[in-house]
């Protein structure tokens, strides 16, 4: 998180009182995706330098899979390809959205970590995942290179990496307790957790990113039985167009060179390679979240907004159509076959108008009210003026309507 200051510059948010900033001056960045730049953000958006870009966390503490389907063509002939990415633990995937380039981010911590019994020999670590630790972290002999966690502006300079330890032969050995000390459940649990927090930070952060201009179809649905914490749903969404090699990067969760902590662009990284013939993006979690996810997509992206509006009535214009409208069906084998010819955002260049004129605005207000969005909550979230008093006019539209639904009853 960093703090705009009111110089125009943004600094690192780190042990800040109310006096120096509130909440409300908190904004979200990511280090950049291959190929955005600082000329390309809102001017109230920028940081202080070219390397973060703002992101905005929608949905990661309830996400418990991300699958992809659709079909990959070759001799004329399309071979189905689905593949699930279940999360090992609690933020491990994310759907992280660039408001002001309309790109939903799917990221994924690589690290997964392995079942351990603290009291068994065979569970102890070895001294690679305990040199990860002491490089990341600074608390060893390692110099912390890149700021440690203070994430100062470090040097692309070379110190030596992960890769020089591949040379040392004591590098798979086991590790020993802190300054020779005994080994007992004490010692066993710190050497597990600075092994495991270790080859965390030296794992990668991976993404797949979609445009919100491929969107032709989108869908939530409840689960028939309740999760553990709160109600189990999926929101699917349906694309027109493969994603370019440019959506698939990676970078190092933490590394003391500057370098490996920028994203780069990388091969598809998911299983079975599902998610370059994907036609279909099914997000599992909690249904809570979920509807904040779609709520947030309808405020920032018109075309989304149009999408999941409700029927029209004889009054107002046909809405966009949506591909996963009822009775659709949402199975991972429906999921329709793709071309790689097929441009991204194609459907914009098919009729649907991407500016926001007066009627389009509200239309976008009502479903994000629909979706459980209030002017309060967007307000409190620094979304525009404009946007909060159209927001907060669909909510009384909504409400009065509500009234009249209810008099008409009790008559």
């Amino acid at each position: 998180l960093y703090s705009n200051n009111r110089e125009g510059g943004s600094r690192e948010h780190e042990g800040l009182s109310d006096s120096e900033d509130s909440d409300e001056d908190l904004k979200e960045y990511e280090f950049r995706h291959p190929g955005t730049s600082y000329d390309s953000d809102d001017e109230e958006m920028r940081c202080d330098n070219e390397v973060f870009s703002p992101i905005n966390t929608k949905a990661a503490r309830h996400l418990y899979c991300l699958a992809f389907a659709g079909s990959t063509l070759a001799s004329g002939e399309a071979t189905h390809v689905h593949a699930l990415l279940r999360a090992a633990y609690k933020m491990q995937l994310s759907v992280r959205v660039d408001d002001k380039r309309l790109q939903l981010n799917f990221d994924c911590f690589e690290h997964k970590p392995s079942a351990v019994d603290p009291a068994s020999d065979e569970s102890l670590p070895t001294v690679r995942s305990i040199k990860r630790f002491d490089k990341c972290t600074g608390m060893g002999d390692e110099p912390r290179g890149f700021g440690g966690f203070g994430f100062g502006m470090g040097s692309d300079e070379s110190n030596g990496s992960d890769d020089d330890d591949d040379l040392d032969s004591t590098m798979d050995d086991i590790a020993e307790p802190k300054n020779g000390g005994p080994l007992n459940a004490a010692s066993r649990a710190d050497l597990l957790f600075r092994a495991t927090v270790g080859d965390f930070l030296s794992a990668r952060l991976l993404r797949f990113r979609v445009p919100m201009a491929s969107i032709v179809g989108a869908r939530l649905v409840a689960a028939q039985e309740a999760a553990a914490e709160g109600e189990a749903a999926a929101l699917v969404l349906e694309l027109d167009a493969l994603s370019p090699a440019s959506a698939f990067a990676a970078r190092k969760v933490h590394s003391k060179m500057f370098r490996e902590m920028k994203y780069a662009l990388v091969d598809d990284w998911t299983p079975q390679k599902a998610a370059s013939s994907a036609s279909r993006v099914y997000i599992y979690g909690d249904l809570a979240e979920l509807r904040q996810l779609a709520a947030h997509l309808a405020t920032v992206s018109a075309q989304f907004a149009a999408l999941v509006a409700p029927p029209p009535s004889e009054k107002t214009a046909p809405r966009t159509r949506n591909t996963l409208a009822p009775p659709a069906s949402l199975a991972y084998s429906a999921a329709p076959a793709l071309s790689a010819a097929v441009a991204v955002g194609s459907s914009m260049s098919s009729g649907a108008d991407a500016s926001l004129v007066p009627s389009l605005r509200s239309l976008i207000a009502s479903q994000a009210v629909r979706l459980g969005a209030t002017a309060v909550e967007l307000k409190d979230k620094g979304f525009p003026p404009g946007v909060v008093s159209n927001v907060a006019t669909a909510e009384a539209e909504a409400k009065a309507a509500r009234r009249r639904t209810k008099l008409s009853v009790d008559e």
